[in-house]
C-alpha cells in the first residue's frame, strides 16, 4: 500500500508516545499473527499471561487510544489481522503497560469445526 499525503499528515500529527505505540502495535501484530498460525492459541495465551509488565514505551496512553491505534494498524498492514489477532495485540500492549486485560473469546463448536465470526479455525485452535 502506498502511503497517501493524508497518512503522512496523520503520522506527523501524532505525539512521540503515539508513534511508539503504532510501531509497537505493528510489530506485535505481525508476531502474534505468525505465532497464532504456527504455535496455536493455547501457546500464545500462556505466553501472553507470562508477559512482564511495564516493558513498553507509552505507558500513559489511555486504553481507548491504544485500541484505536491497534484498529488503525490492522487496516494498514498487508497481513490483515483478524479480530482474534487484534484482540491479542491490544491485550499484549495493555499488559505491558501494567494493566490486566481480560481477554474473552466467544466460539461455537459445530461438529469437528470451531467457528467464530463466520470463519473456521481448524489450524488456529489446537486442542
Amino acid at each position: 500500500m502506498i502511503p497517501t499525503v493524508r497518512t503522512w499528515d496523520r503520522w506527523k500529527n501524532l505525539t512521540e508516545t503515539e508513534r511508539a505505540a503504532v510501531i509497537d502495535a505493528t510489530r506485535l501484530s505481525f508476531i502474534i499473527s505468525l505465532r497464532l498460525r504456527t504455535r496455536g492459541y493455547p501457546n500464545l495465551r500462556s505466553h501472553l499471561e507470562a508477559v512482564a509488565e511495564n516493558q513498553s514505551r507509552g505507558a500513559h496512553l489511555p486504553p481507548v487510544r491504544l485500541a484505536r491505534i491497534v484498529a488503525r494498524v490492522a487496516h494498514r498492514v498487508p497481513w490483515k489481522p483478524n479480530c482474534l489477532e487484534r484482540s491479542f495485540t491490544l491485550a499484549w500492549l495493555l499488559r505491558r503497560r501494567g494493566l490486566q486485560p481480560d481477554l474473552r473469546i466467544g466460539v461455537r463448536r459445530d461438529e469437528e469445526v470451531i467457528k467464530f465470526h463466520r470463519s473456521e479455525a481448524r489450524r488456529v485452535v489446537k486442542e
